[in-house]
């Protein structure tokens, strides 16, 4: 550990006291000594995960926020919202400890740091039985990335729920929507309930979701009240859109896989 120097520019004692002198050099002191401290023991000035919100589920797919603790101050932060790092806010009746019991998956004991705040980074989750439903329906795989942390079962220590990571949101959503189009693949040429209800716990508001569910409905009836549903979810962003043109939208994103349908 080095020894800090600093040159006086202006002295404190010189015949008579100045005040602005004194002043000056206690801020140079203390900016020099501030980082000294950060270099030295940057260390203790860690960014610790705590928690991924909402706690997904194991038959899931996806990003999520994550709780993060300031070991500097203590302060419980949420990253991963489009917002931007948001300071957790609680009710004075609420322990963070029961918050995060209830509504995280508690990943503290993964010891995981980061030296800088994790800005602009996600969670990506993939849940075990997520995975085993690809396997069964014939569907490939998600592409994570090689370094994941596992997540155990808390009646079953040797069974994991399921892997996640820390990523950038651009490439996570990439991986996504890579798996989505695979899936939609296979969903529309066996036209498999099973498989569209998977697509739904990676990206239900995708368009190709929507087209799976729709097009995979037991009957008419059933793909009625699903168009239903989807217009009933868009009313505001696409306060226009009606039953004929969501149901070409739809039949549109078929004919991508299966060149022909609907002719």
């Amino acid at each position: 550990m080095g020894l800090i120097f600093f040159q006086r520019k202006t002295p404190i004692f010189n015949g008579c006291f100045s005040l602005q002198g004194f002043v000056s050099e206690i801020r140079t002191l203390y900016g020099i000594t501030r980082q000294w401290y950060k270099a030295s023991l940057g260390g203790l000035l860690t960014y610790r995960l705590i928690a991924l919100l909402d706690r997904p589920a194991n038959q899931s797919f996806g990003m999520v926020a994550f709780l993060v603790e300031e070991a500097n101050t203590g302060r419980l932060v949420v990253y991963g919202l489009t917002k931007g790092p948001t300071p957790l806010v609680l009710p004075e009746s609420m322990a963070p400890a029961d918050f995060i019991r209830v509504n995280c998956r508690n990943v503290e004991a993964q010891r995981i740091t980061f030296a800088t705040p994790p800005e602009e980074h996600c969670a990506g989750w993939l849940g075990t039985d997520f995975l085993d439903a690809c396997q069964q329906l014939g569907i490939p795989e998600p592409l994570i990335p090689a370094q994941v942390h596992s997540f155990p079962n808390a009646g079953e220590p040797q069974r994991m729920d399921g892997v996640f990571w820390i990523e950038a949101p651009a490439p996570l959503y990439a991986r996504l929507e890579s798996w989505l189009h695979h899936a939609a693949a296979s969903t529309f040429q066996k036209r498999c309930r099973k498989s569209a209800k998977l697509m739904a716990w990676c990206l239900p508001l995708h368009l190709e979701t929507e087209t799976a569910l729709w097009y995979t409905a037991e009957n008419p009836e059933a793909q009625e009240r699903e168009l239903q549903w989807r217009l009933q979810l868009r009313k505001h962003a696409e306060p226009g859109l009606t039953k004929r043109a969501l149901t070409t939208q739809f039949k549109t994103i078929i004919r991508q896989f299966i060149p022909g349908a609907f002719t």
